[in-house]
Parts: structure tokens; C-alpha cells; sequence
């Protein structure tokens, strides 16, 4: 059995399950279908053998929709990702805004201490108000509303928005750099583009207009018709008409708003594999690969894991700790379908200590708490030992753990390859510009046909059937629980061509490291030196193109690259190296020499000093 569960412990135990939502959904199931299923394992048993199952789910959790269901999948354009609910009508938004009273939906609150409560009447008429700017400004079903926001009010309300239209919203985090956004929002082409003017990050505020002019003239032959700038939000004040006009295509958002008629709000409705979101792949291989996620399988899979597995309700309130630019994001907004309060923060969780942070969720009666790895590592780093284990496996997802052969290996108690062996309805619909479906398939079902795979490396305790996620098993970079992936830092790189060869980026994170750290490997030109005034340009560089988050924390320069006979850069090799790993190189690799110069690595300490902060 893996050491993973050597000091396994029960954590909690419910006072009385039979109260919870989850097991009214297990007897709800036995009474529509005769079945006696008595606990949790034989309803995930049920889940992921009849796709009754979703239909159930559909009831349980009461999916508002015009036309209702009367079919669960039919075939797609690939095998792999069928087409769900065929004939059925709903609107995301419509069932987000169900409640129309004055319970409080939002709390907003930034790291300056200022808070703002808004209830679900005032949500419900600031999407109006949106909403039909947006549809006086032309943007209808399909087109992309695109964002550089922080998670506040602003960022709630225009997804919202541009779900009751139809329209298809993506975000992306105010401190991803200029080219990481024109890599995004260059490939799906929005019409419009929301921006902050400033933030407030570690007590500094941060100008960005300077960001927002380079991203509007970047768009500028993509198709982009408007930049709506927001007010400051520190101030809550609007740019100066001199200094708005240095960004094309601008208009402040009052101006915008007024542009607006008076129309009621009206949802669209909408197939439910309309598209809703468009987030992004950590772009190992190339340009980031732009994700496009469905309304309702959005919708229902986060209600099911919602209502079902969280027993979030009306009397909670959930705060997920996110940027605009993570996937959690779009699934905190999910706790207004449940009826909860959410709670949209805006700055650093360790501004100006995380002790202040903790006292802030007491303060507002947070009852669901999502964070990140970050987070953890760093309460970690504290004295503070936070008890991690995923207790089992969500309902509706057949997950499995492979090895390199494709045989399931989680009874073994050995790590392995996470895969999903049968459709969910929330798999993507494929990525934006892949008409053939051809960069799914590589990117998801090329290392077991047919299968979906992850790409995180996952381990099983037999014992209890609890979930530990050891890590990527791909090129991700994942430092601090930022995803990116290497290709973005040498895209940056290009511009250090004349001095530099070739590099590779990856991962290191050593069984005495809390977290991963970012390396970056030189082959330099003959001729040109490795200097500590080139590693600064690049650090330079690659903060300004993409985010300070991005910066490795260190760059070495290295005797050569290895490659594999196909002529692709060996990432995952070294990766295992640096972390500790006695690998033998594979027949596969062109230079097996090249691997040596890595083996020195993990002992940072006595490469860079022992003052290092590593």
C-alpha cells in the first residue's frame, strides 16, 4: 500500500446524515426506481452505471427550463462528448436569479476593509440594467463578452449578464500580463471587453490603463467594438475623459449603462448545450487552448456537487477564495442557484496577515469555505497542519486510476493516471476554433482512446476509498496553485533569441518542499554569456507579458537540452529529477547524456546558498 496513507485518521463523522441532502436524493432514488441502494457506494454505484441518473438529479435539484427534458443524450460530433438533453430549453442565468427578495446574494468586500452588500432583488436589476446596454450595443446570442476584472459586484453581474443573453463570457485575472491575455482573447475574438482601471494588491494600488491600452489596440483587428472601462476601485471614481482617451474604442461605465433602454429582464432561452463559459488550458504545447463549457452541463453538475455533496442551502453563505482567472470562479457564482449568500473578495489573503483574513470569514458567518493550495501551503508554513483528503468520489463521475498501460491500478493503493471511463454532462463541448474536434481528442483522449484523461497523477486509500491528488503528470506548471503552462514562458523568451538556444521550464517539488517552485534551464549561444543582467531581463520581461506569478524562481544555465527522438522538449523527465527521482532514461531519448546535467539540481541549497529563500 502507498505511503500516502500511513497516518490515515477519521476526521469527522455528521451527526445525522439521514437529514441531509444527500441521502433525501438516495431515498428520493430507491422510491422512483425500486432499487434499495443503502449508502453512499452503492449510490455512486447507481450514478455512473445508468445515466437515469442525471435525470434524477435534474428533478432533485429543480433545473428551471421552458421546455423540459424528454431524452438524457443522444450522439454528438464525437463519440466522446455526447450531446445532453437534446430538446430541452433552460437559461443559466435565469436559474442563478431565481430569487427575487431581499436576502443578500453578494457580499463584495476588498482588502482595503470596504464591504458591500447586495441582495438578490438589487443583483436581479443591476443584470437588468446590463442587459440591456448590452443588447443596445449589439452583443446577442454567441458573441463573447471578455473581462479584466477582480472578483467583485462588476464581475458578477456581467457574467450574468451576458448568460441572459445568450452571449459567451470569459475572464481573465487583472494581473495576467499583456500578451497572456492577447494569446486568450485574440483567439475568440470578443466584442466587447470590460477592464478595471486600478486595483489594490498587498496595500499598492496598480494603474492599468497602460495594460488596457496595449490589449484595446492588441484587439483592435479581431472584431473588438467596445472597451468599457469601470470605475476605480479604490475610490469608486471614473477616468478623466484625457485619460480615458487613451485607451481605443473606451467609454466609462455609467456612459455605458445609460446607453441602455428600460426593458424588462428577459432570459433567452437556450439549448442546453449552449455555450457559457470560455476558460483556458495552462498552454504546455502552444498558444492557450480556449475551453468552451456549457450552460447546462455548468449548471447541473455544480448544483448536483452543490446541493448533494456540500448540502448548501438558502441559510449558507460560501466563499471560495479566487481570482476571475480560475476555474472556481465561475463555479463559486453556482451558489446562487442553491438560494446561498456568495461572497466575492477582492485582494490578497495575506494582506496585511492571514490572521486578519480568518477574522473576516468568522465576521461574515462563512459556513463553505473553498481555498487553493496556495493558501494551505501557507497556513502550513505557519505551524498549522490542515487535514486534506478528498473523501471519495463525486456522484456521476466514473473516475478510475490507470497506469501507463491503461489497467486500473486504484484497489493496489499505488498512484496512477486520473482518468474518467464514461461522459458527464460537464465535459467541455470542445475548444473554440476546433471545428473537427481533432485538438480534444490530442488534448484529452490521445493517452487512452476513448477515455478521458486528466492528466493529474492520483492515489486511493482501499481502506477508506478516500482520494489523494499527488500533483500534474503533464508539463503544468503549478507553483503556489497557479497553473501556466511552459509554453508561455518561452514564447517570452523568443525575444532573447540571439543570445539564447534553447531552455525548458519546469516544476521542481521535493518530498521537504510545502510547494512547487518554477526552473528555468539556459542553453546559451556560443558567445554570449550567462549574466545575472540577462536573468534580470528575462524576470523583466516575463513579469511585464504574463504576471509576477509567472517569474521562475530561479534560472540556471545548462550544458544542453534533452529531446526525444521525435524532436520534443523531455519535460516530465527532468521534472522527476530535480524532485528527487532516479530515473533511467527511456529509448525514446535522443541525448540520454543531456539528463545528467539535471541530477545536481536537487539540492538547490548548495547550488545557490544556504541564505537562499527556497
Amino acid at each position: 500500500m502507498d505511503t500516502h496513507f500511513a497516518h490515515s485518521r477519521l476526521l469527522w463523522r455528521p451527526a445525522n446524515p439521514a437529514r441531509t441532502s444527500l441521502d433525501a436524493f438516495r431515498r428520493m432514488v430507491n422510491r422512483k426506481h425500486g432499487l434499495n441502494l443503502r449508502d453512499y457506494h452503492d449510490l455512486h454505484r447507481y450514478s455512473v452505471e445508468d445515466y437515469e441518473f442525471w435525470l434524477d438529479v435534474w428533478e432533485f435539484v429543480g433545473i428551471l427550463h421552458s421546455v423540459p427534458p424528454t431524452k438524457i443524450l443522444e450522439d454528438g460530433r464525437m463519440k466522446e462528448l455526447p450531446t445532453w438533453f437534446p430538446g430541452a430549453r433552460l437559461n443559466y442565468a435565469e436559474n442563478l436569479l431565481y430569487r427575487n427578495d431581499d436576502g443578500i446574494a453578494c457580499t463584495a468586500a476588498r482588502e482595503t476593509g470596504a464591504i458591500s452588500h447586495y441582495t438578490f432583488r438589487q443583483l436581479r436589476e443591476l443584470v437588468r440594467i446590463t442587459v440591456a446596454a448590452l443588447r443596445m450595443n449589439g452583443v446577442g446570442k454567441g458573441d463573447r463578452v471578455a473581462a479584466i476584472v477582480t472578483n467583485h459586484i462588476d464581475a458578477v453581474v456581467l457574467a450574468l449578464a451576458s448568460a441572459s443573453i445568450g452571449a459567451i463570457f470569459s475572464s481573465t485575472a487583472t494581473d495576467m500580463g499583456t500578451q497572456g491575455i492577447l494569446d486568450r482573447y485574440q483567439q475568440i475574438q470578443p466584442k466587447i471587453v470590460f477592464s478595471e482601471t486600478e486595483v489594490t494588491w498587498l496595500g499598492k494600488t496598480i494603474d492599468l490603463i497602460p495594460k488596457v491600452a496595449e490589449v484595446a489596440n492588441g484587439l483592435a483587428s479581431y472584431g473588438l467594438q467596445r472597451v468599457v472601462l469601470l470605475p476605480s476601485a479604490k475610490t469608486g471614481t471614473e477616468l478623466s475623459p484625457s485619460t480615458a482617451a487613451g485607451v481605443p474604442k473606451s467609454i466609462s461605465l455609467s456612459a455605458f449603462l445609460s446607453s441602455g433602454d428600460n426593458r424588462e429582464l428577459q432570459f433567452e432561452q437556450l439549448p442546453f448545450n449552449h455555450p457559457l463559459y470560455i476558460l483556458y488550458s495552462s498552454g504546455t504545447t502552444g498558444p492557450p487552448k480556449c475551453i468552451i463549457h456549457t450552460a447546462g452541463g455548468v449548471l447541473l453538475q455544480a448544483k448536483k456537487d452543490m446541493r448533494l455533496s456540500m448540502s448548501m442551502s438558502s441559510d449558507d453563505t460560501y466563499f471560495q477564495y479566487t481570482t476571475t482567472g480560475w476555474m472556481m470562479w465561475p463555479y463559486m457564482l453556482q451558489g446562487l442557484a442553491c438560494g446561498a449568500r456568495i461572497i466575492a473578495y477582492d485582494g490578497s489573503p495575506f494582506y496585511p496577515n492571514v490572521h486578519h483574513f480568518l477574522k473576516f470569514l468568522s465576521a461574515e458567518g462563512v459556513t463553505i469555505f473553498g481555498t487553493s493550495a496556495r493558501f494551505l501551503s501557507e497556513v502550513q508554513g505557519q505551524g498549522v497542519e490542515p487535514c486534506i483528503q478528498i473523501q471519495g468520489k463525486l456522484l456521476g463521475m466514473k473516475v478510475e486510476i490507470f497506469d501507463p498501460d491503461g489497467k486500473n491500478v486504484e484497489d493496489t493503493g499505488m498512484p496512477g493516471e486520473l482518468v474518467c471511463t464514461r461522459p458527464h454532462p460537464s465535459l467541455p463541448l470542445g475548444f473554440w476554433g476546433d471545428d473537427s474536434g481533432e485538438k480534444v481528442r490530442k488534448a484529452y483522449f490521445d493517452r487512452y482512446p476513448g477515455v478521458w484523461h486528466h492528466a493529474d497523477f492520483i492515489v486511493k486509500n482501499p481502506e477508506t476509498q478516500g482520494l489523494m491528488i499527488l500533483g500534474r503528470s503533464d508539463g503544468v506548471l503549478n507553483p503556489s496553485g497557479v497553473r501556466f503552462g511552459s509554453a508561455e514562458i518561452y514564447s517570452v523568451l523568443e525575444g532573447f533569441s540571439d543570445a539564447i538556444d534553447d531552455s525548458l521550464c519546469i516544476g521542481q517539488r521535493r518530498p521537504q518542499d510545502r510547494d512547487e517552485r518554477v526552473l528555468l534551464f539556459l542553453k546559451m549561444r556560443p558567445g554570449h554569456a550567462f549574466t545575472n543582467d540577462l536573468t534580470d531581463q528575462i524576470r523583466s520581461s516575463i513579469r511585464k507579458a504574463l504576471s509576477p506569478r509567472h517569474v521562475p524562481a530561479y534560472i540556471f544555465s545548462v550544458e544542453d537540452i534533452p529531446y526525444t527522438v521525435n524532436g520534443k522538449k523531455i519535460e516530465i523527465a527532468v521534472k522527476q529529477i530535480v524532485s528527487g527521482s532516479n530515473l533511467k532514461p527511456s529509448g525514446t531519448v535522443a541525448n540520454p547524456e543531456s539528463l545528467t546535467h539535471y541530477y545536481k539540481f536537487r539540492e538547490l541549497e548548495k547550488l545557490v546558498g544556504s541564505r537562499a529563500k527556497l
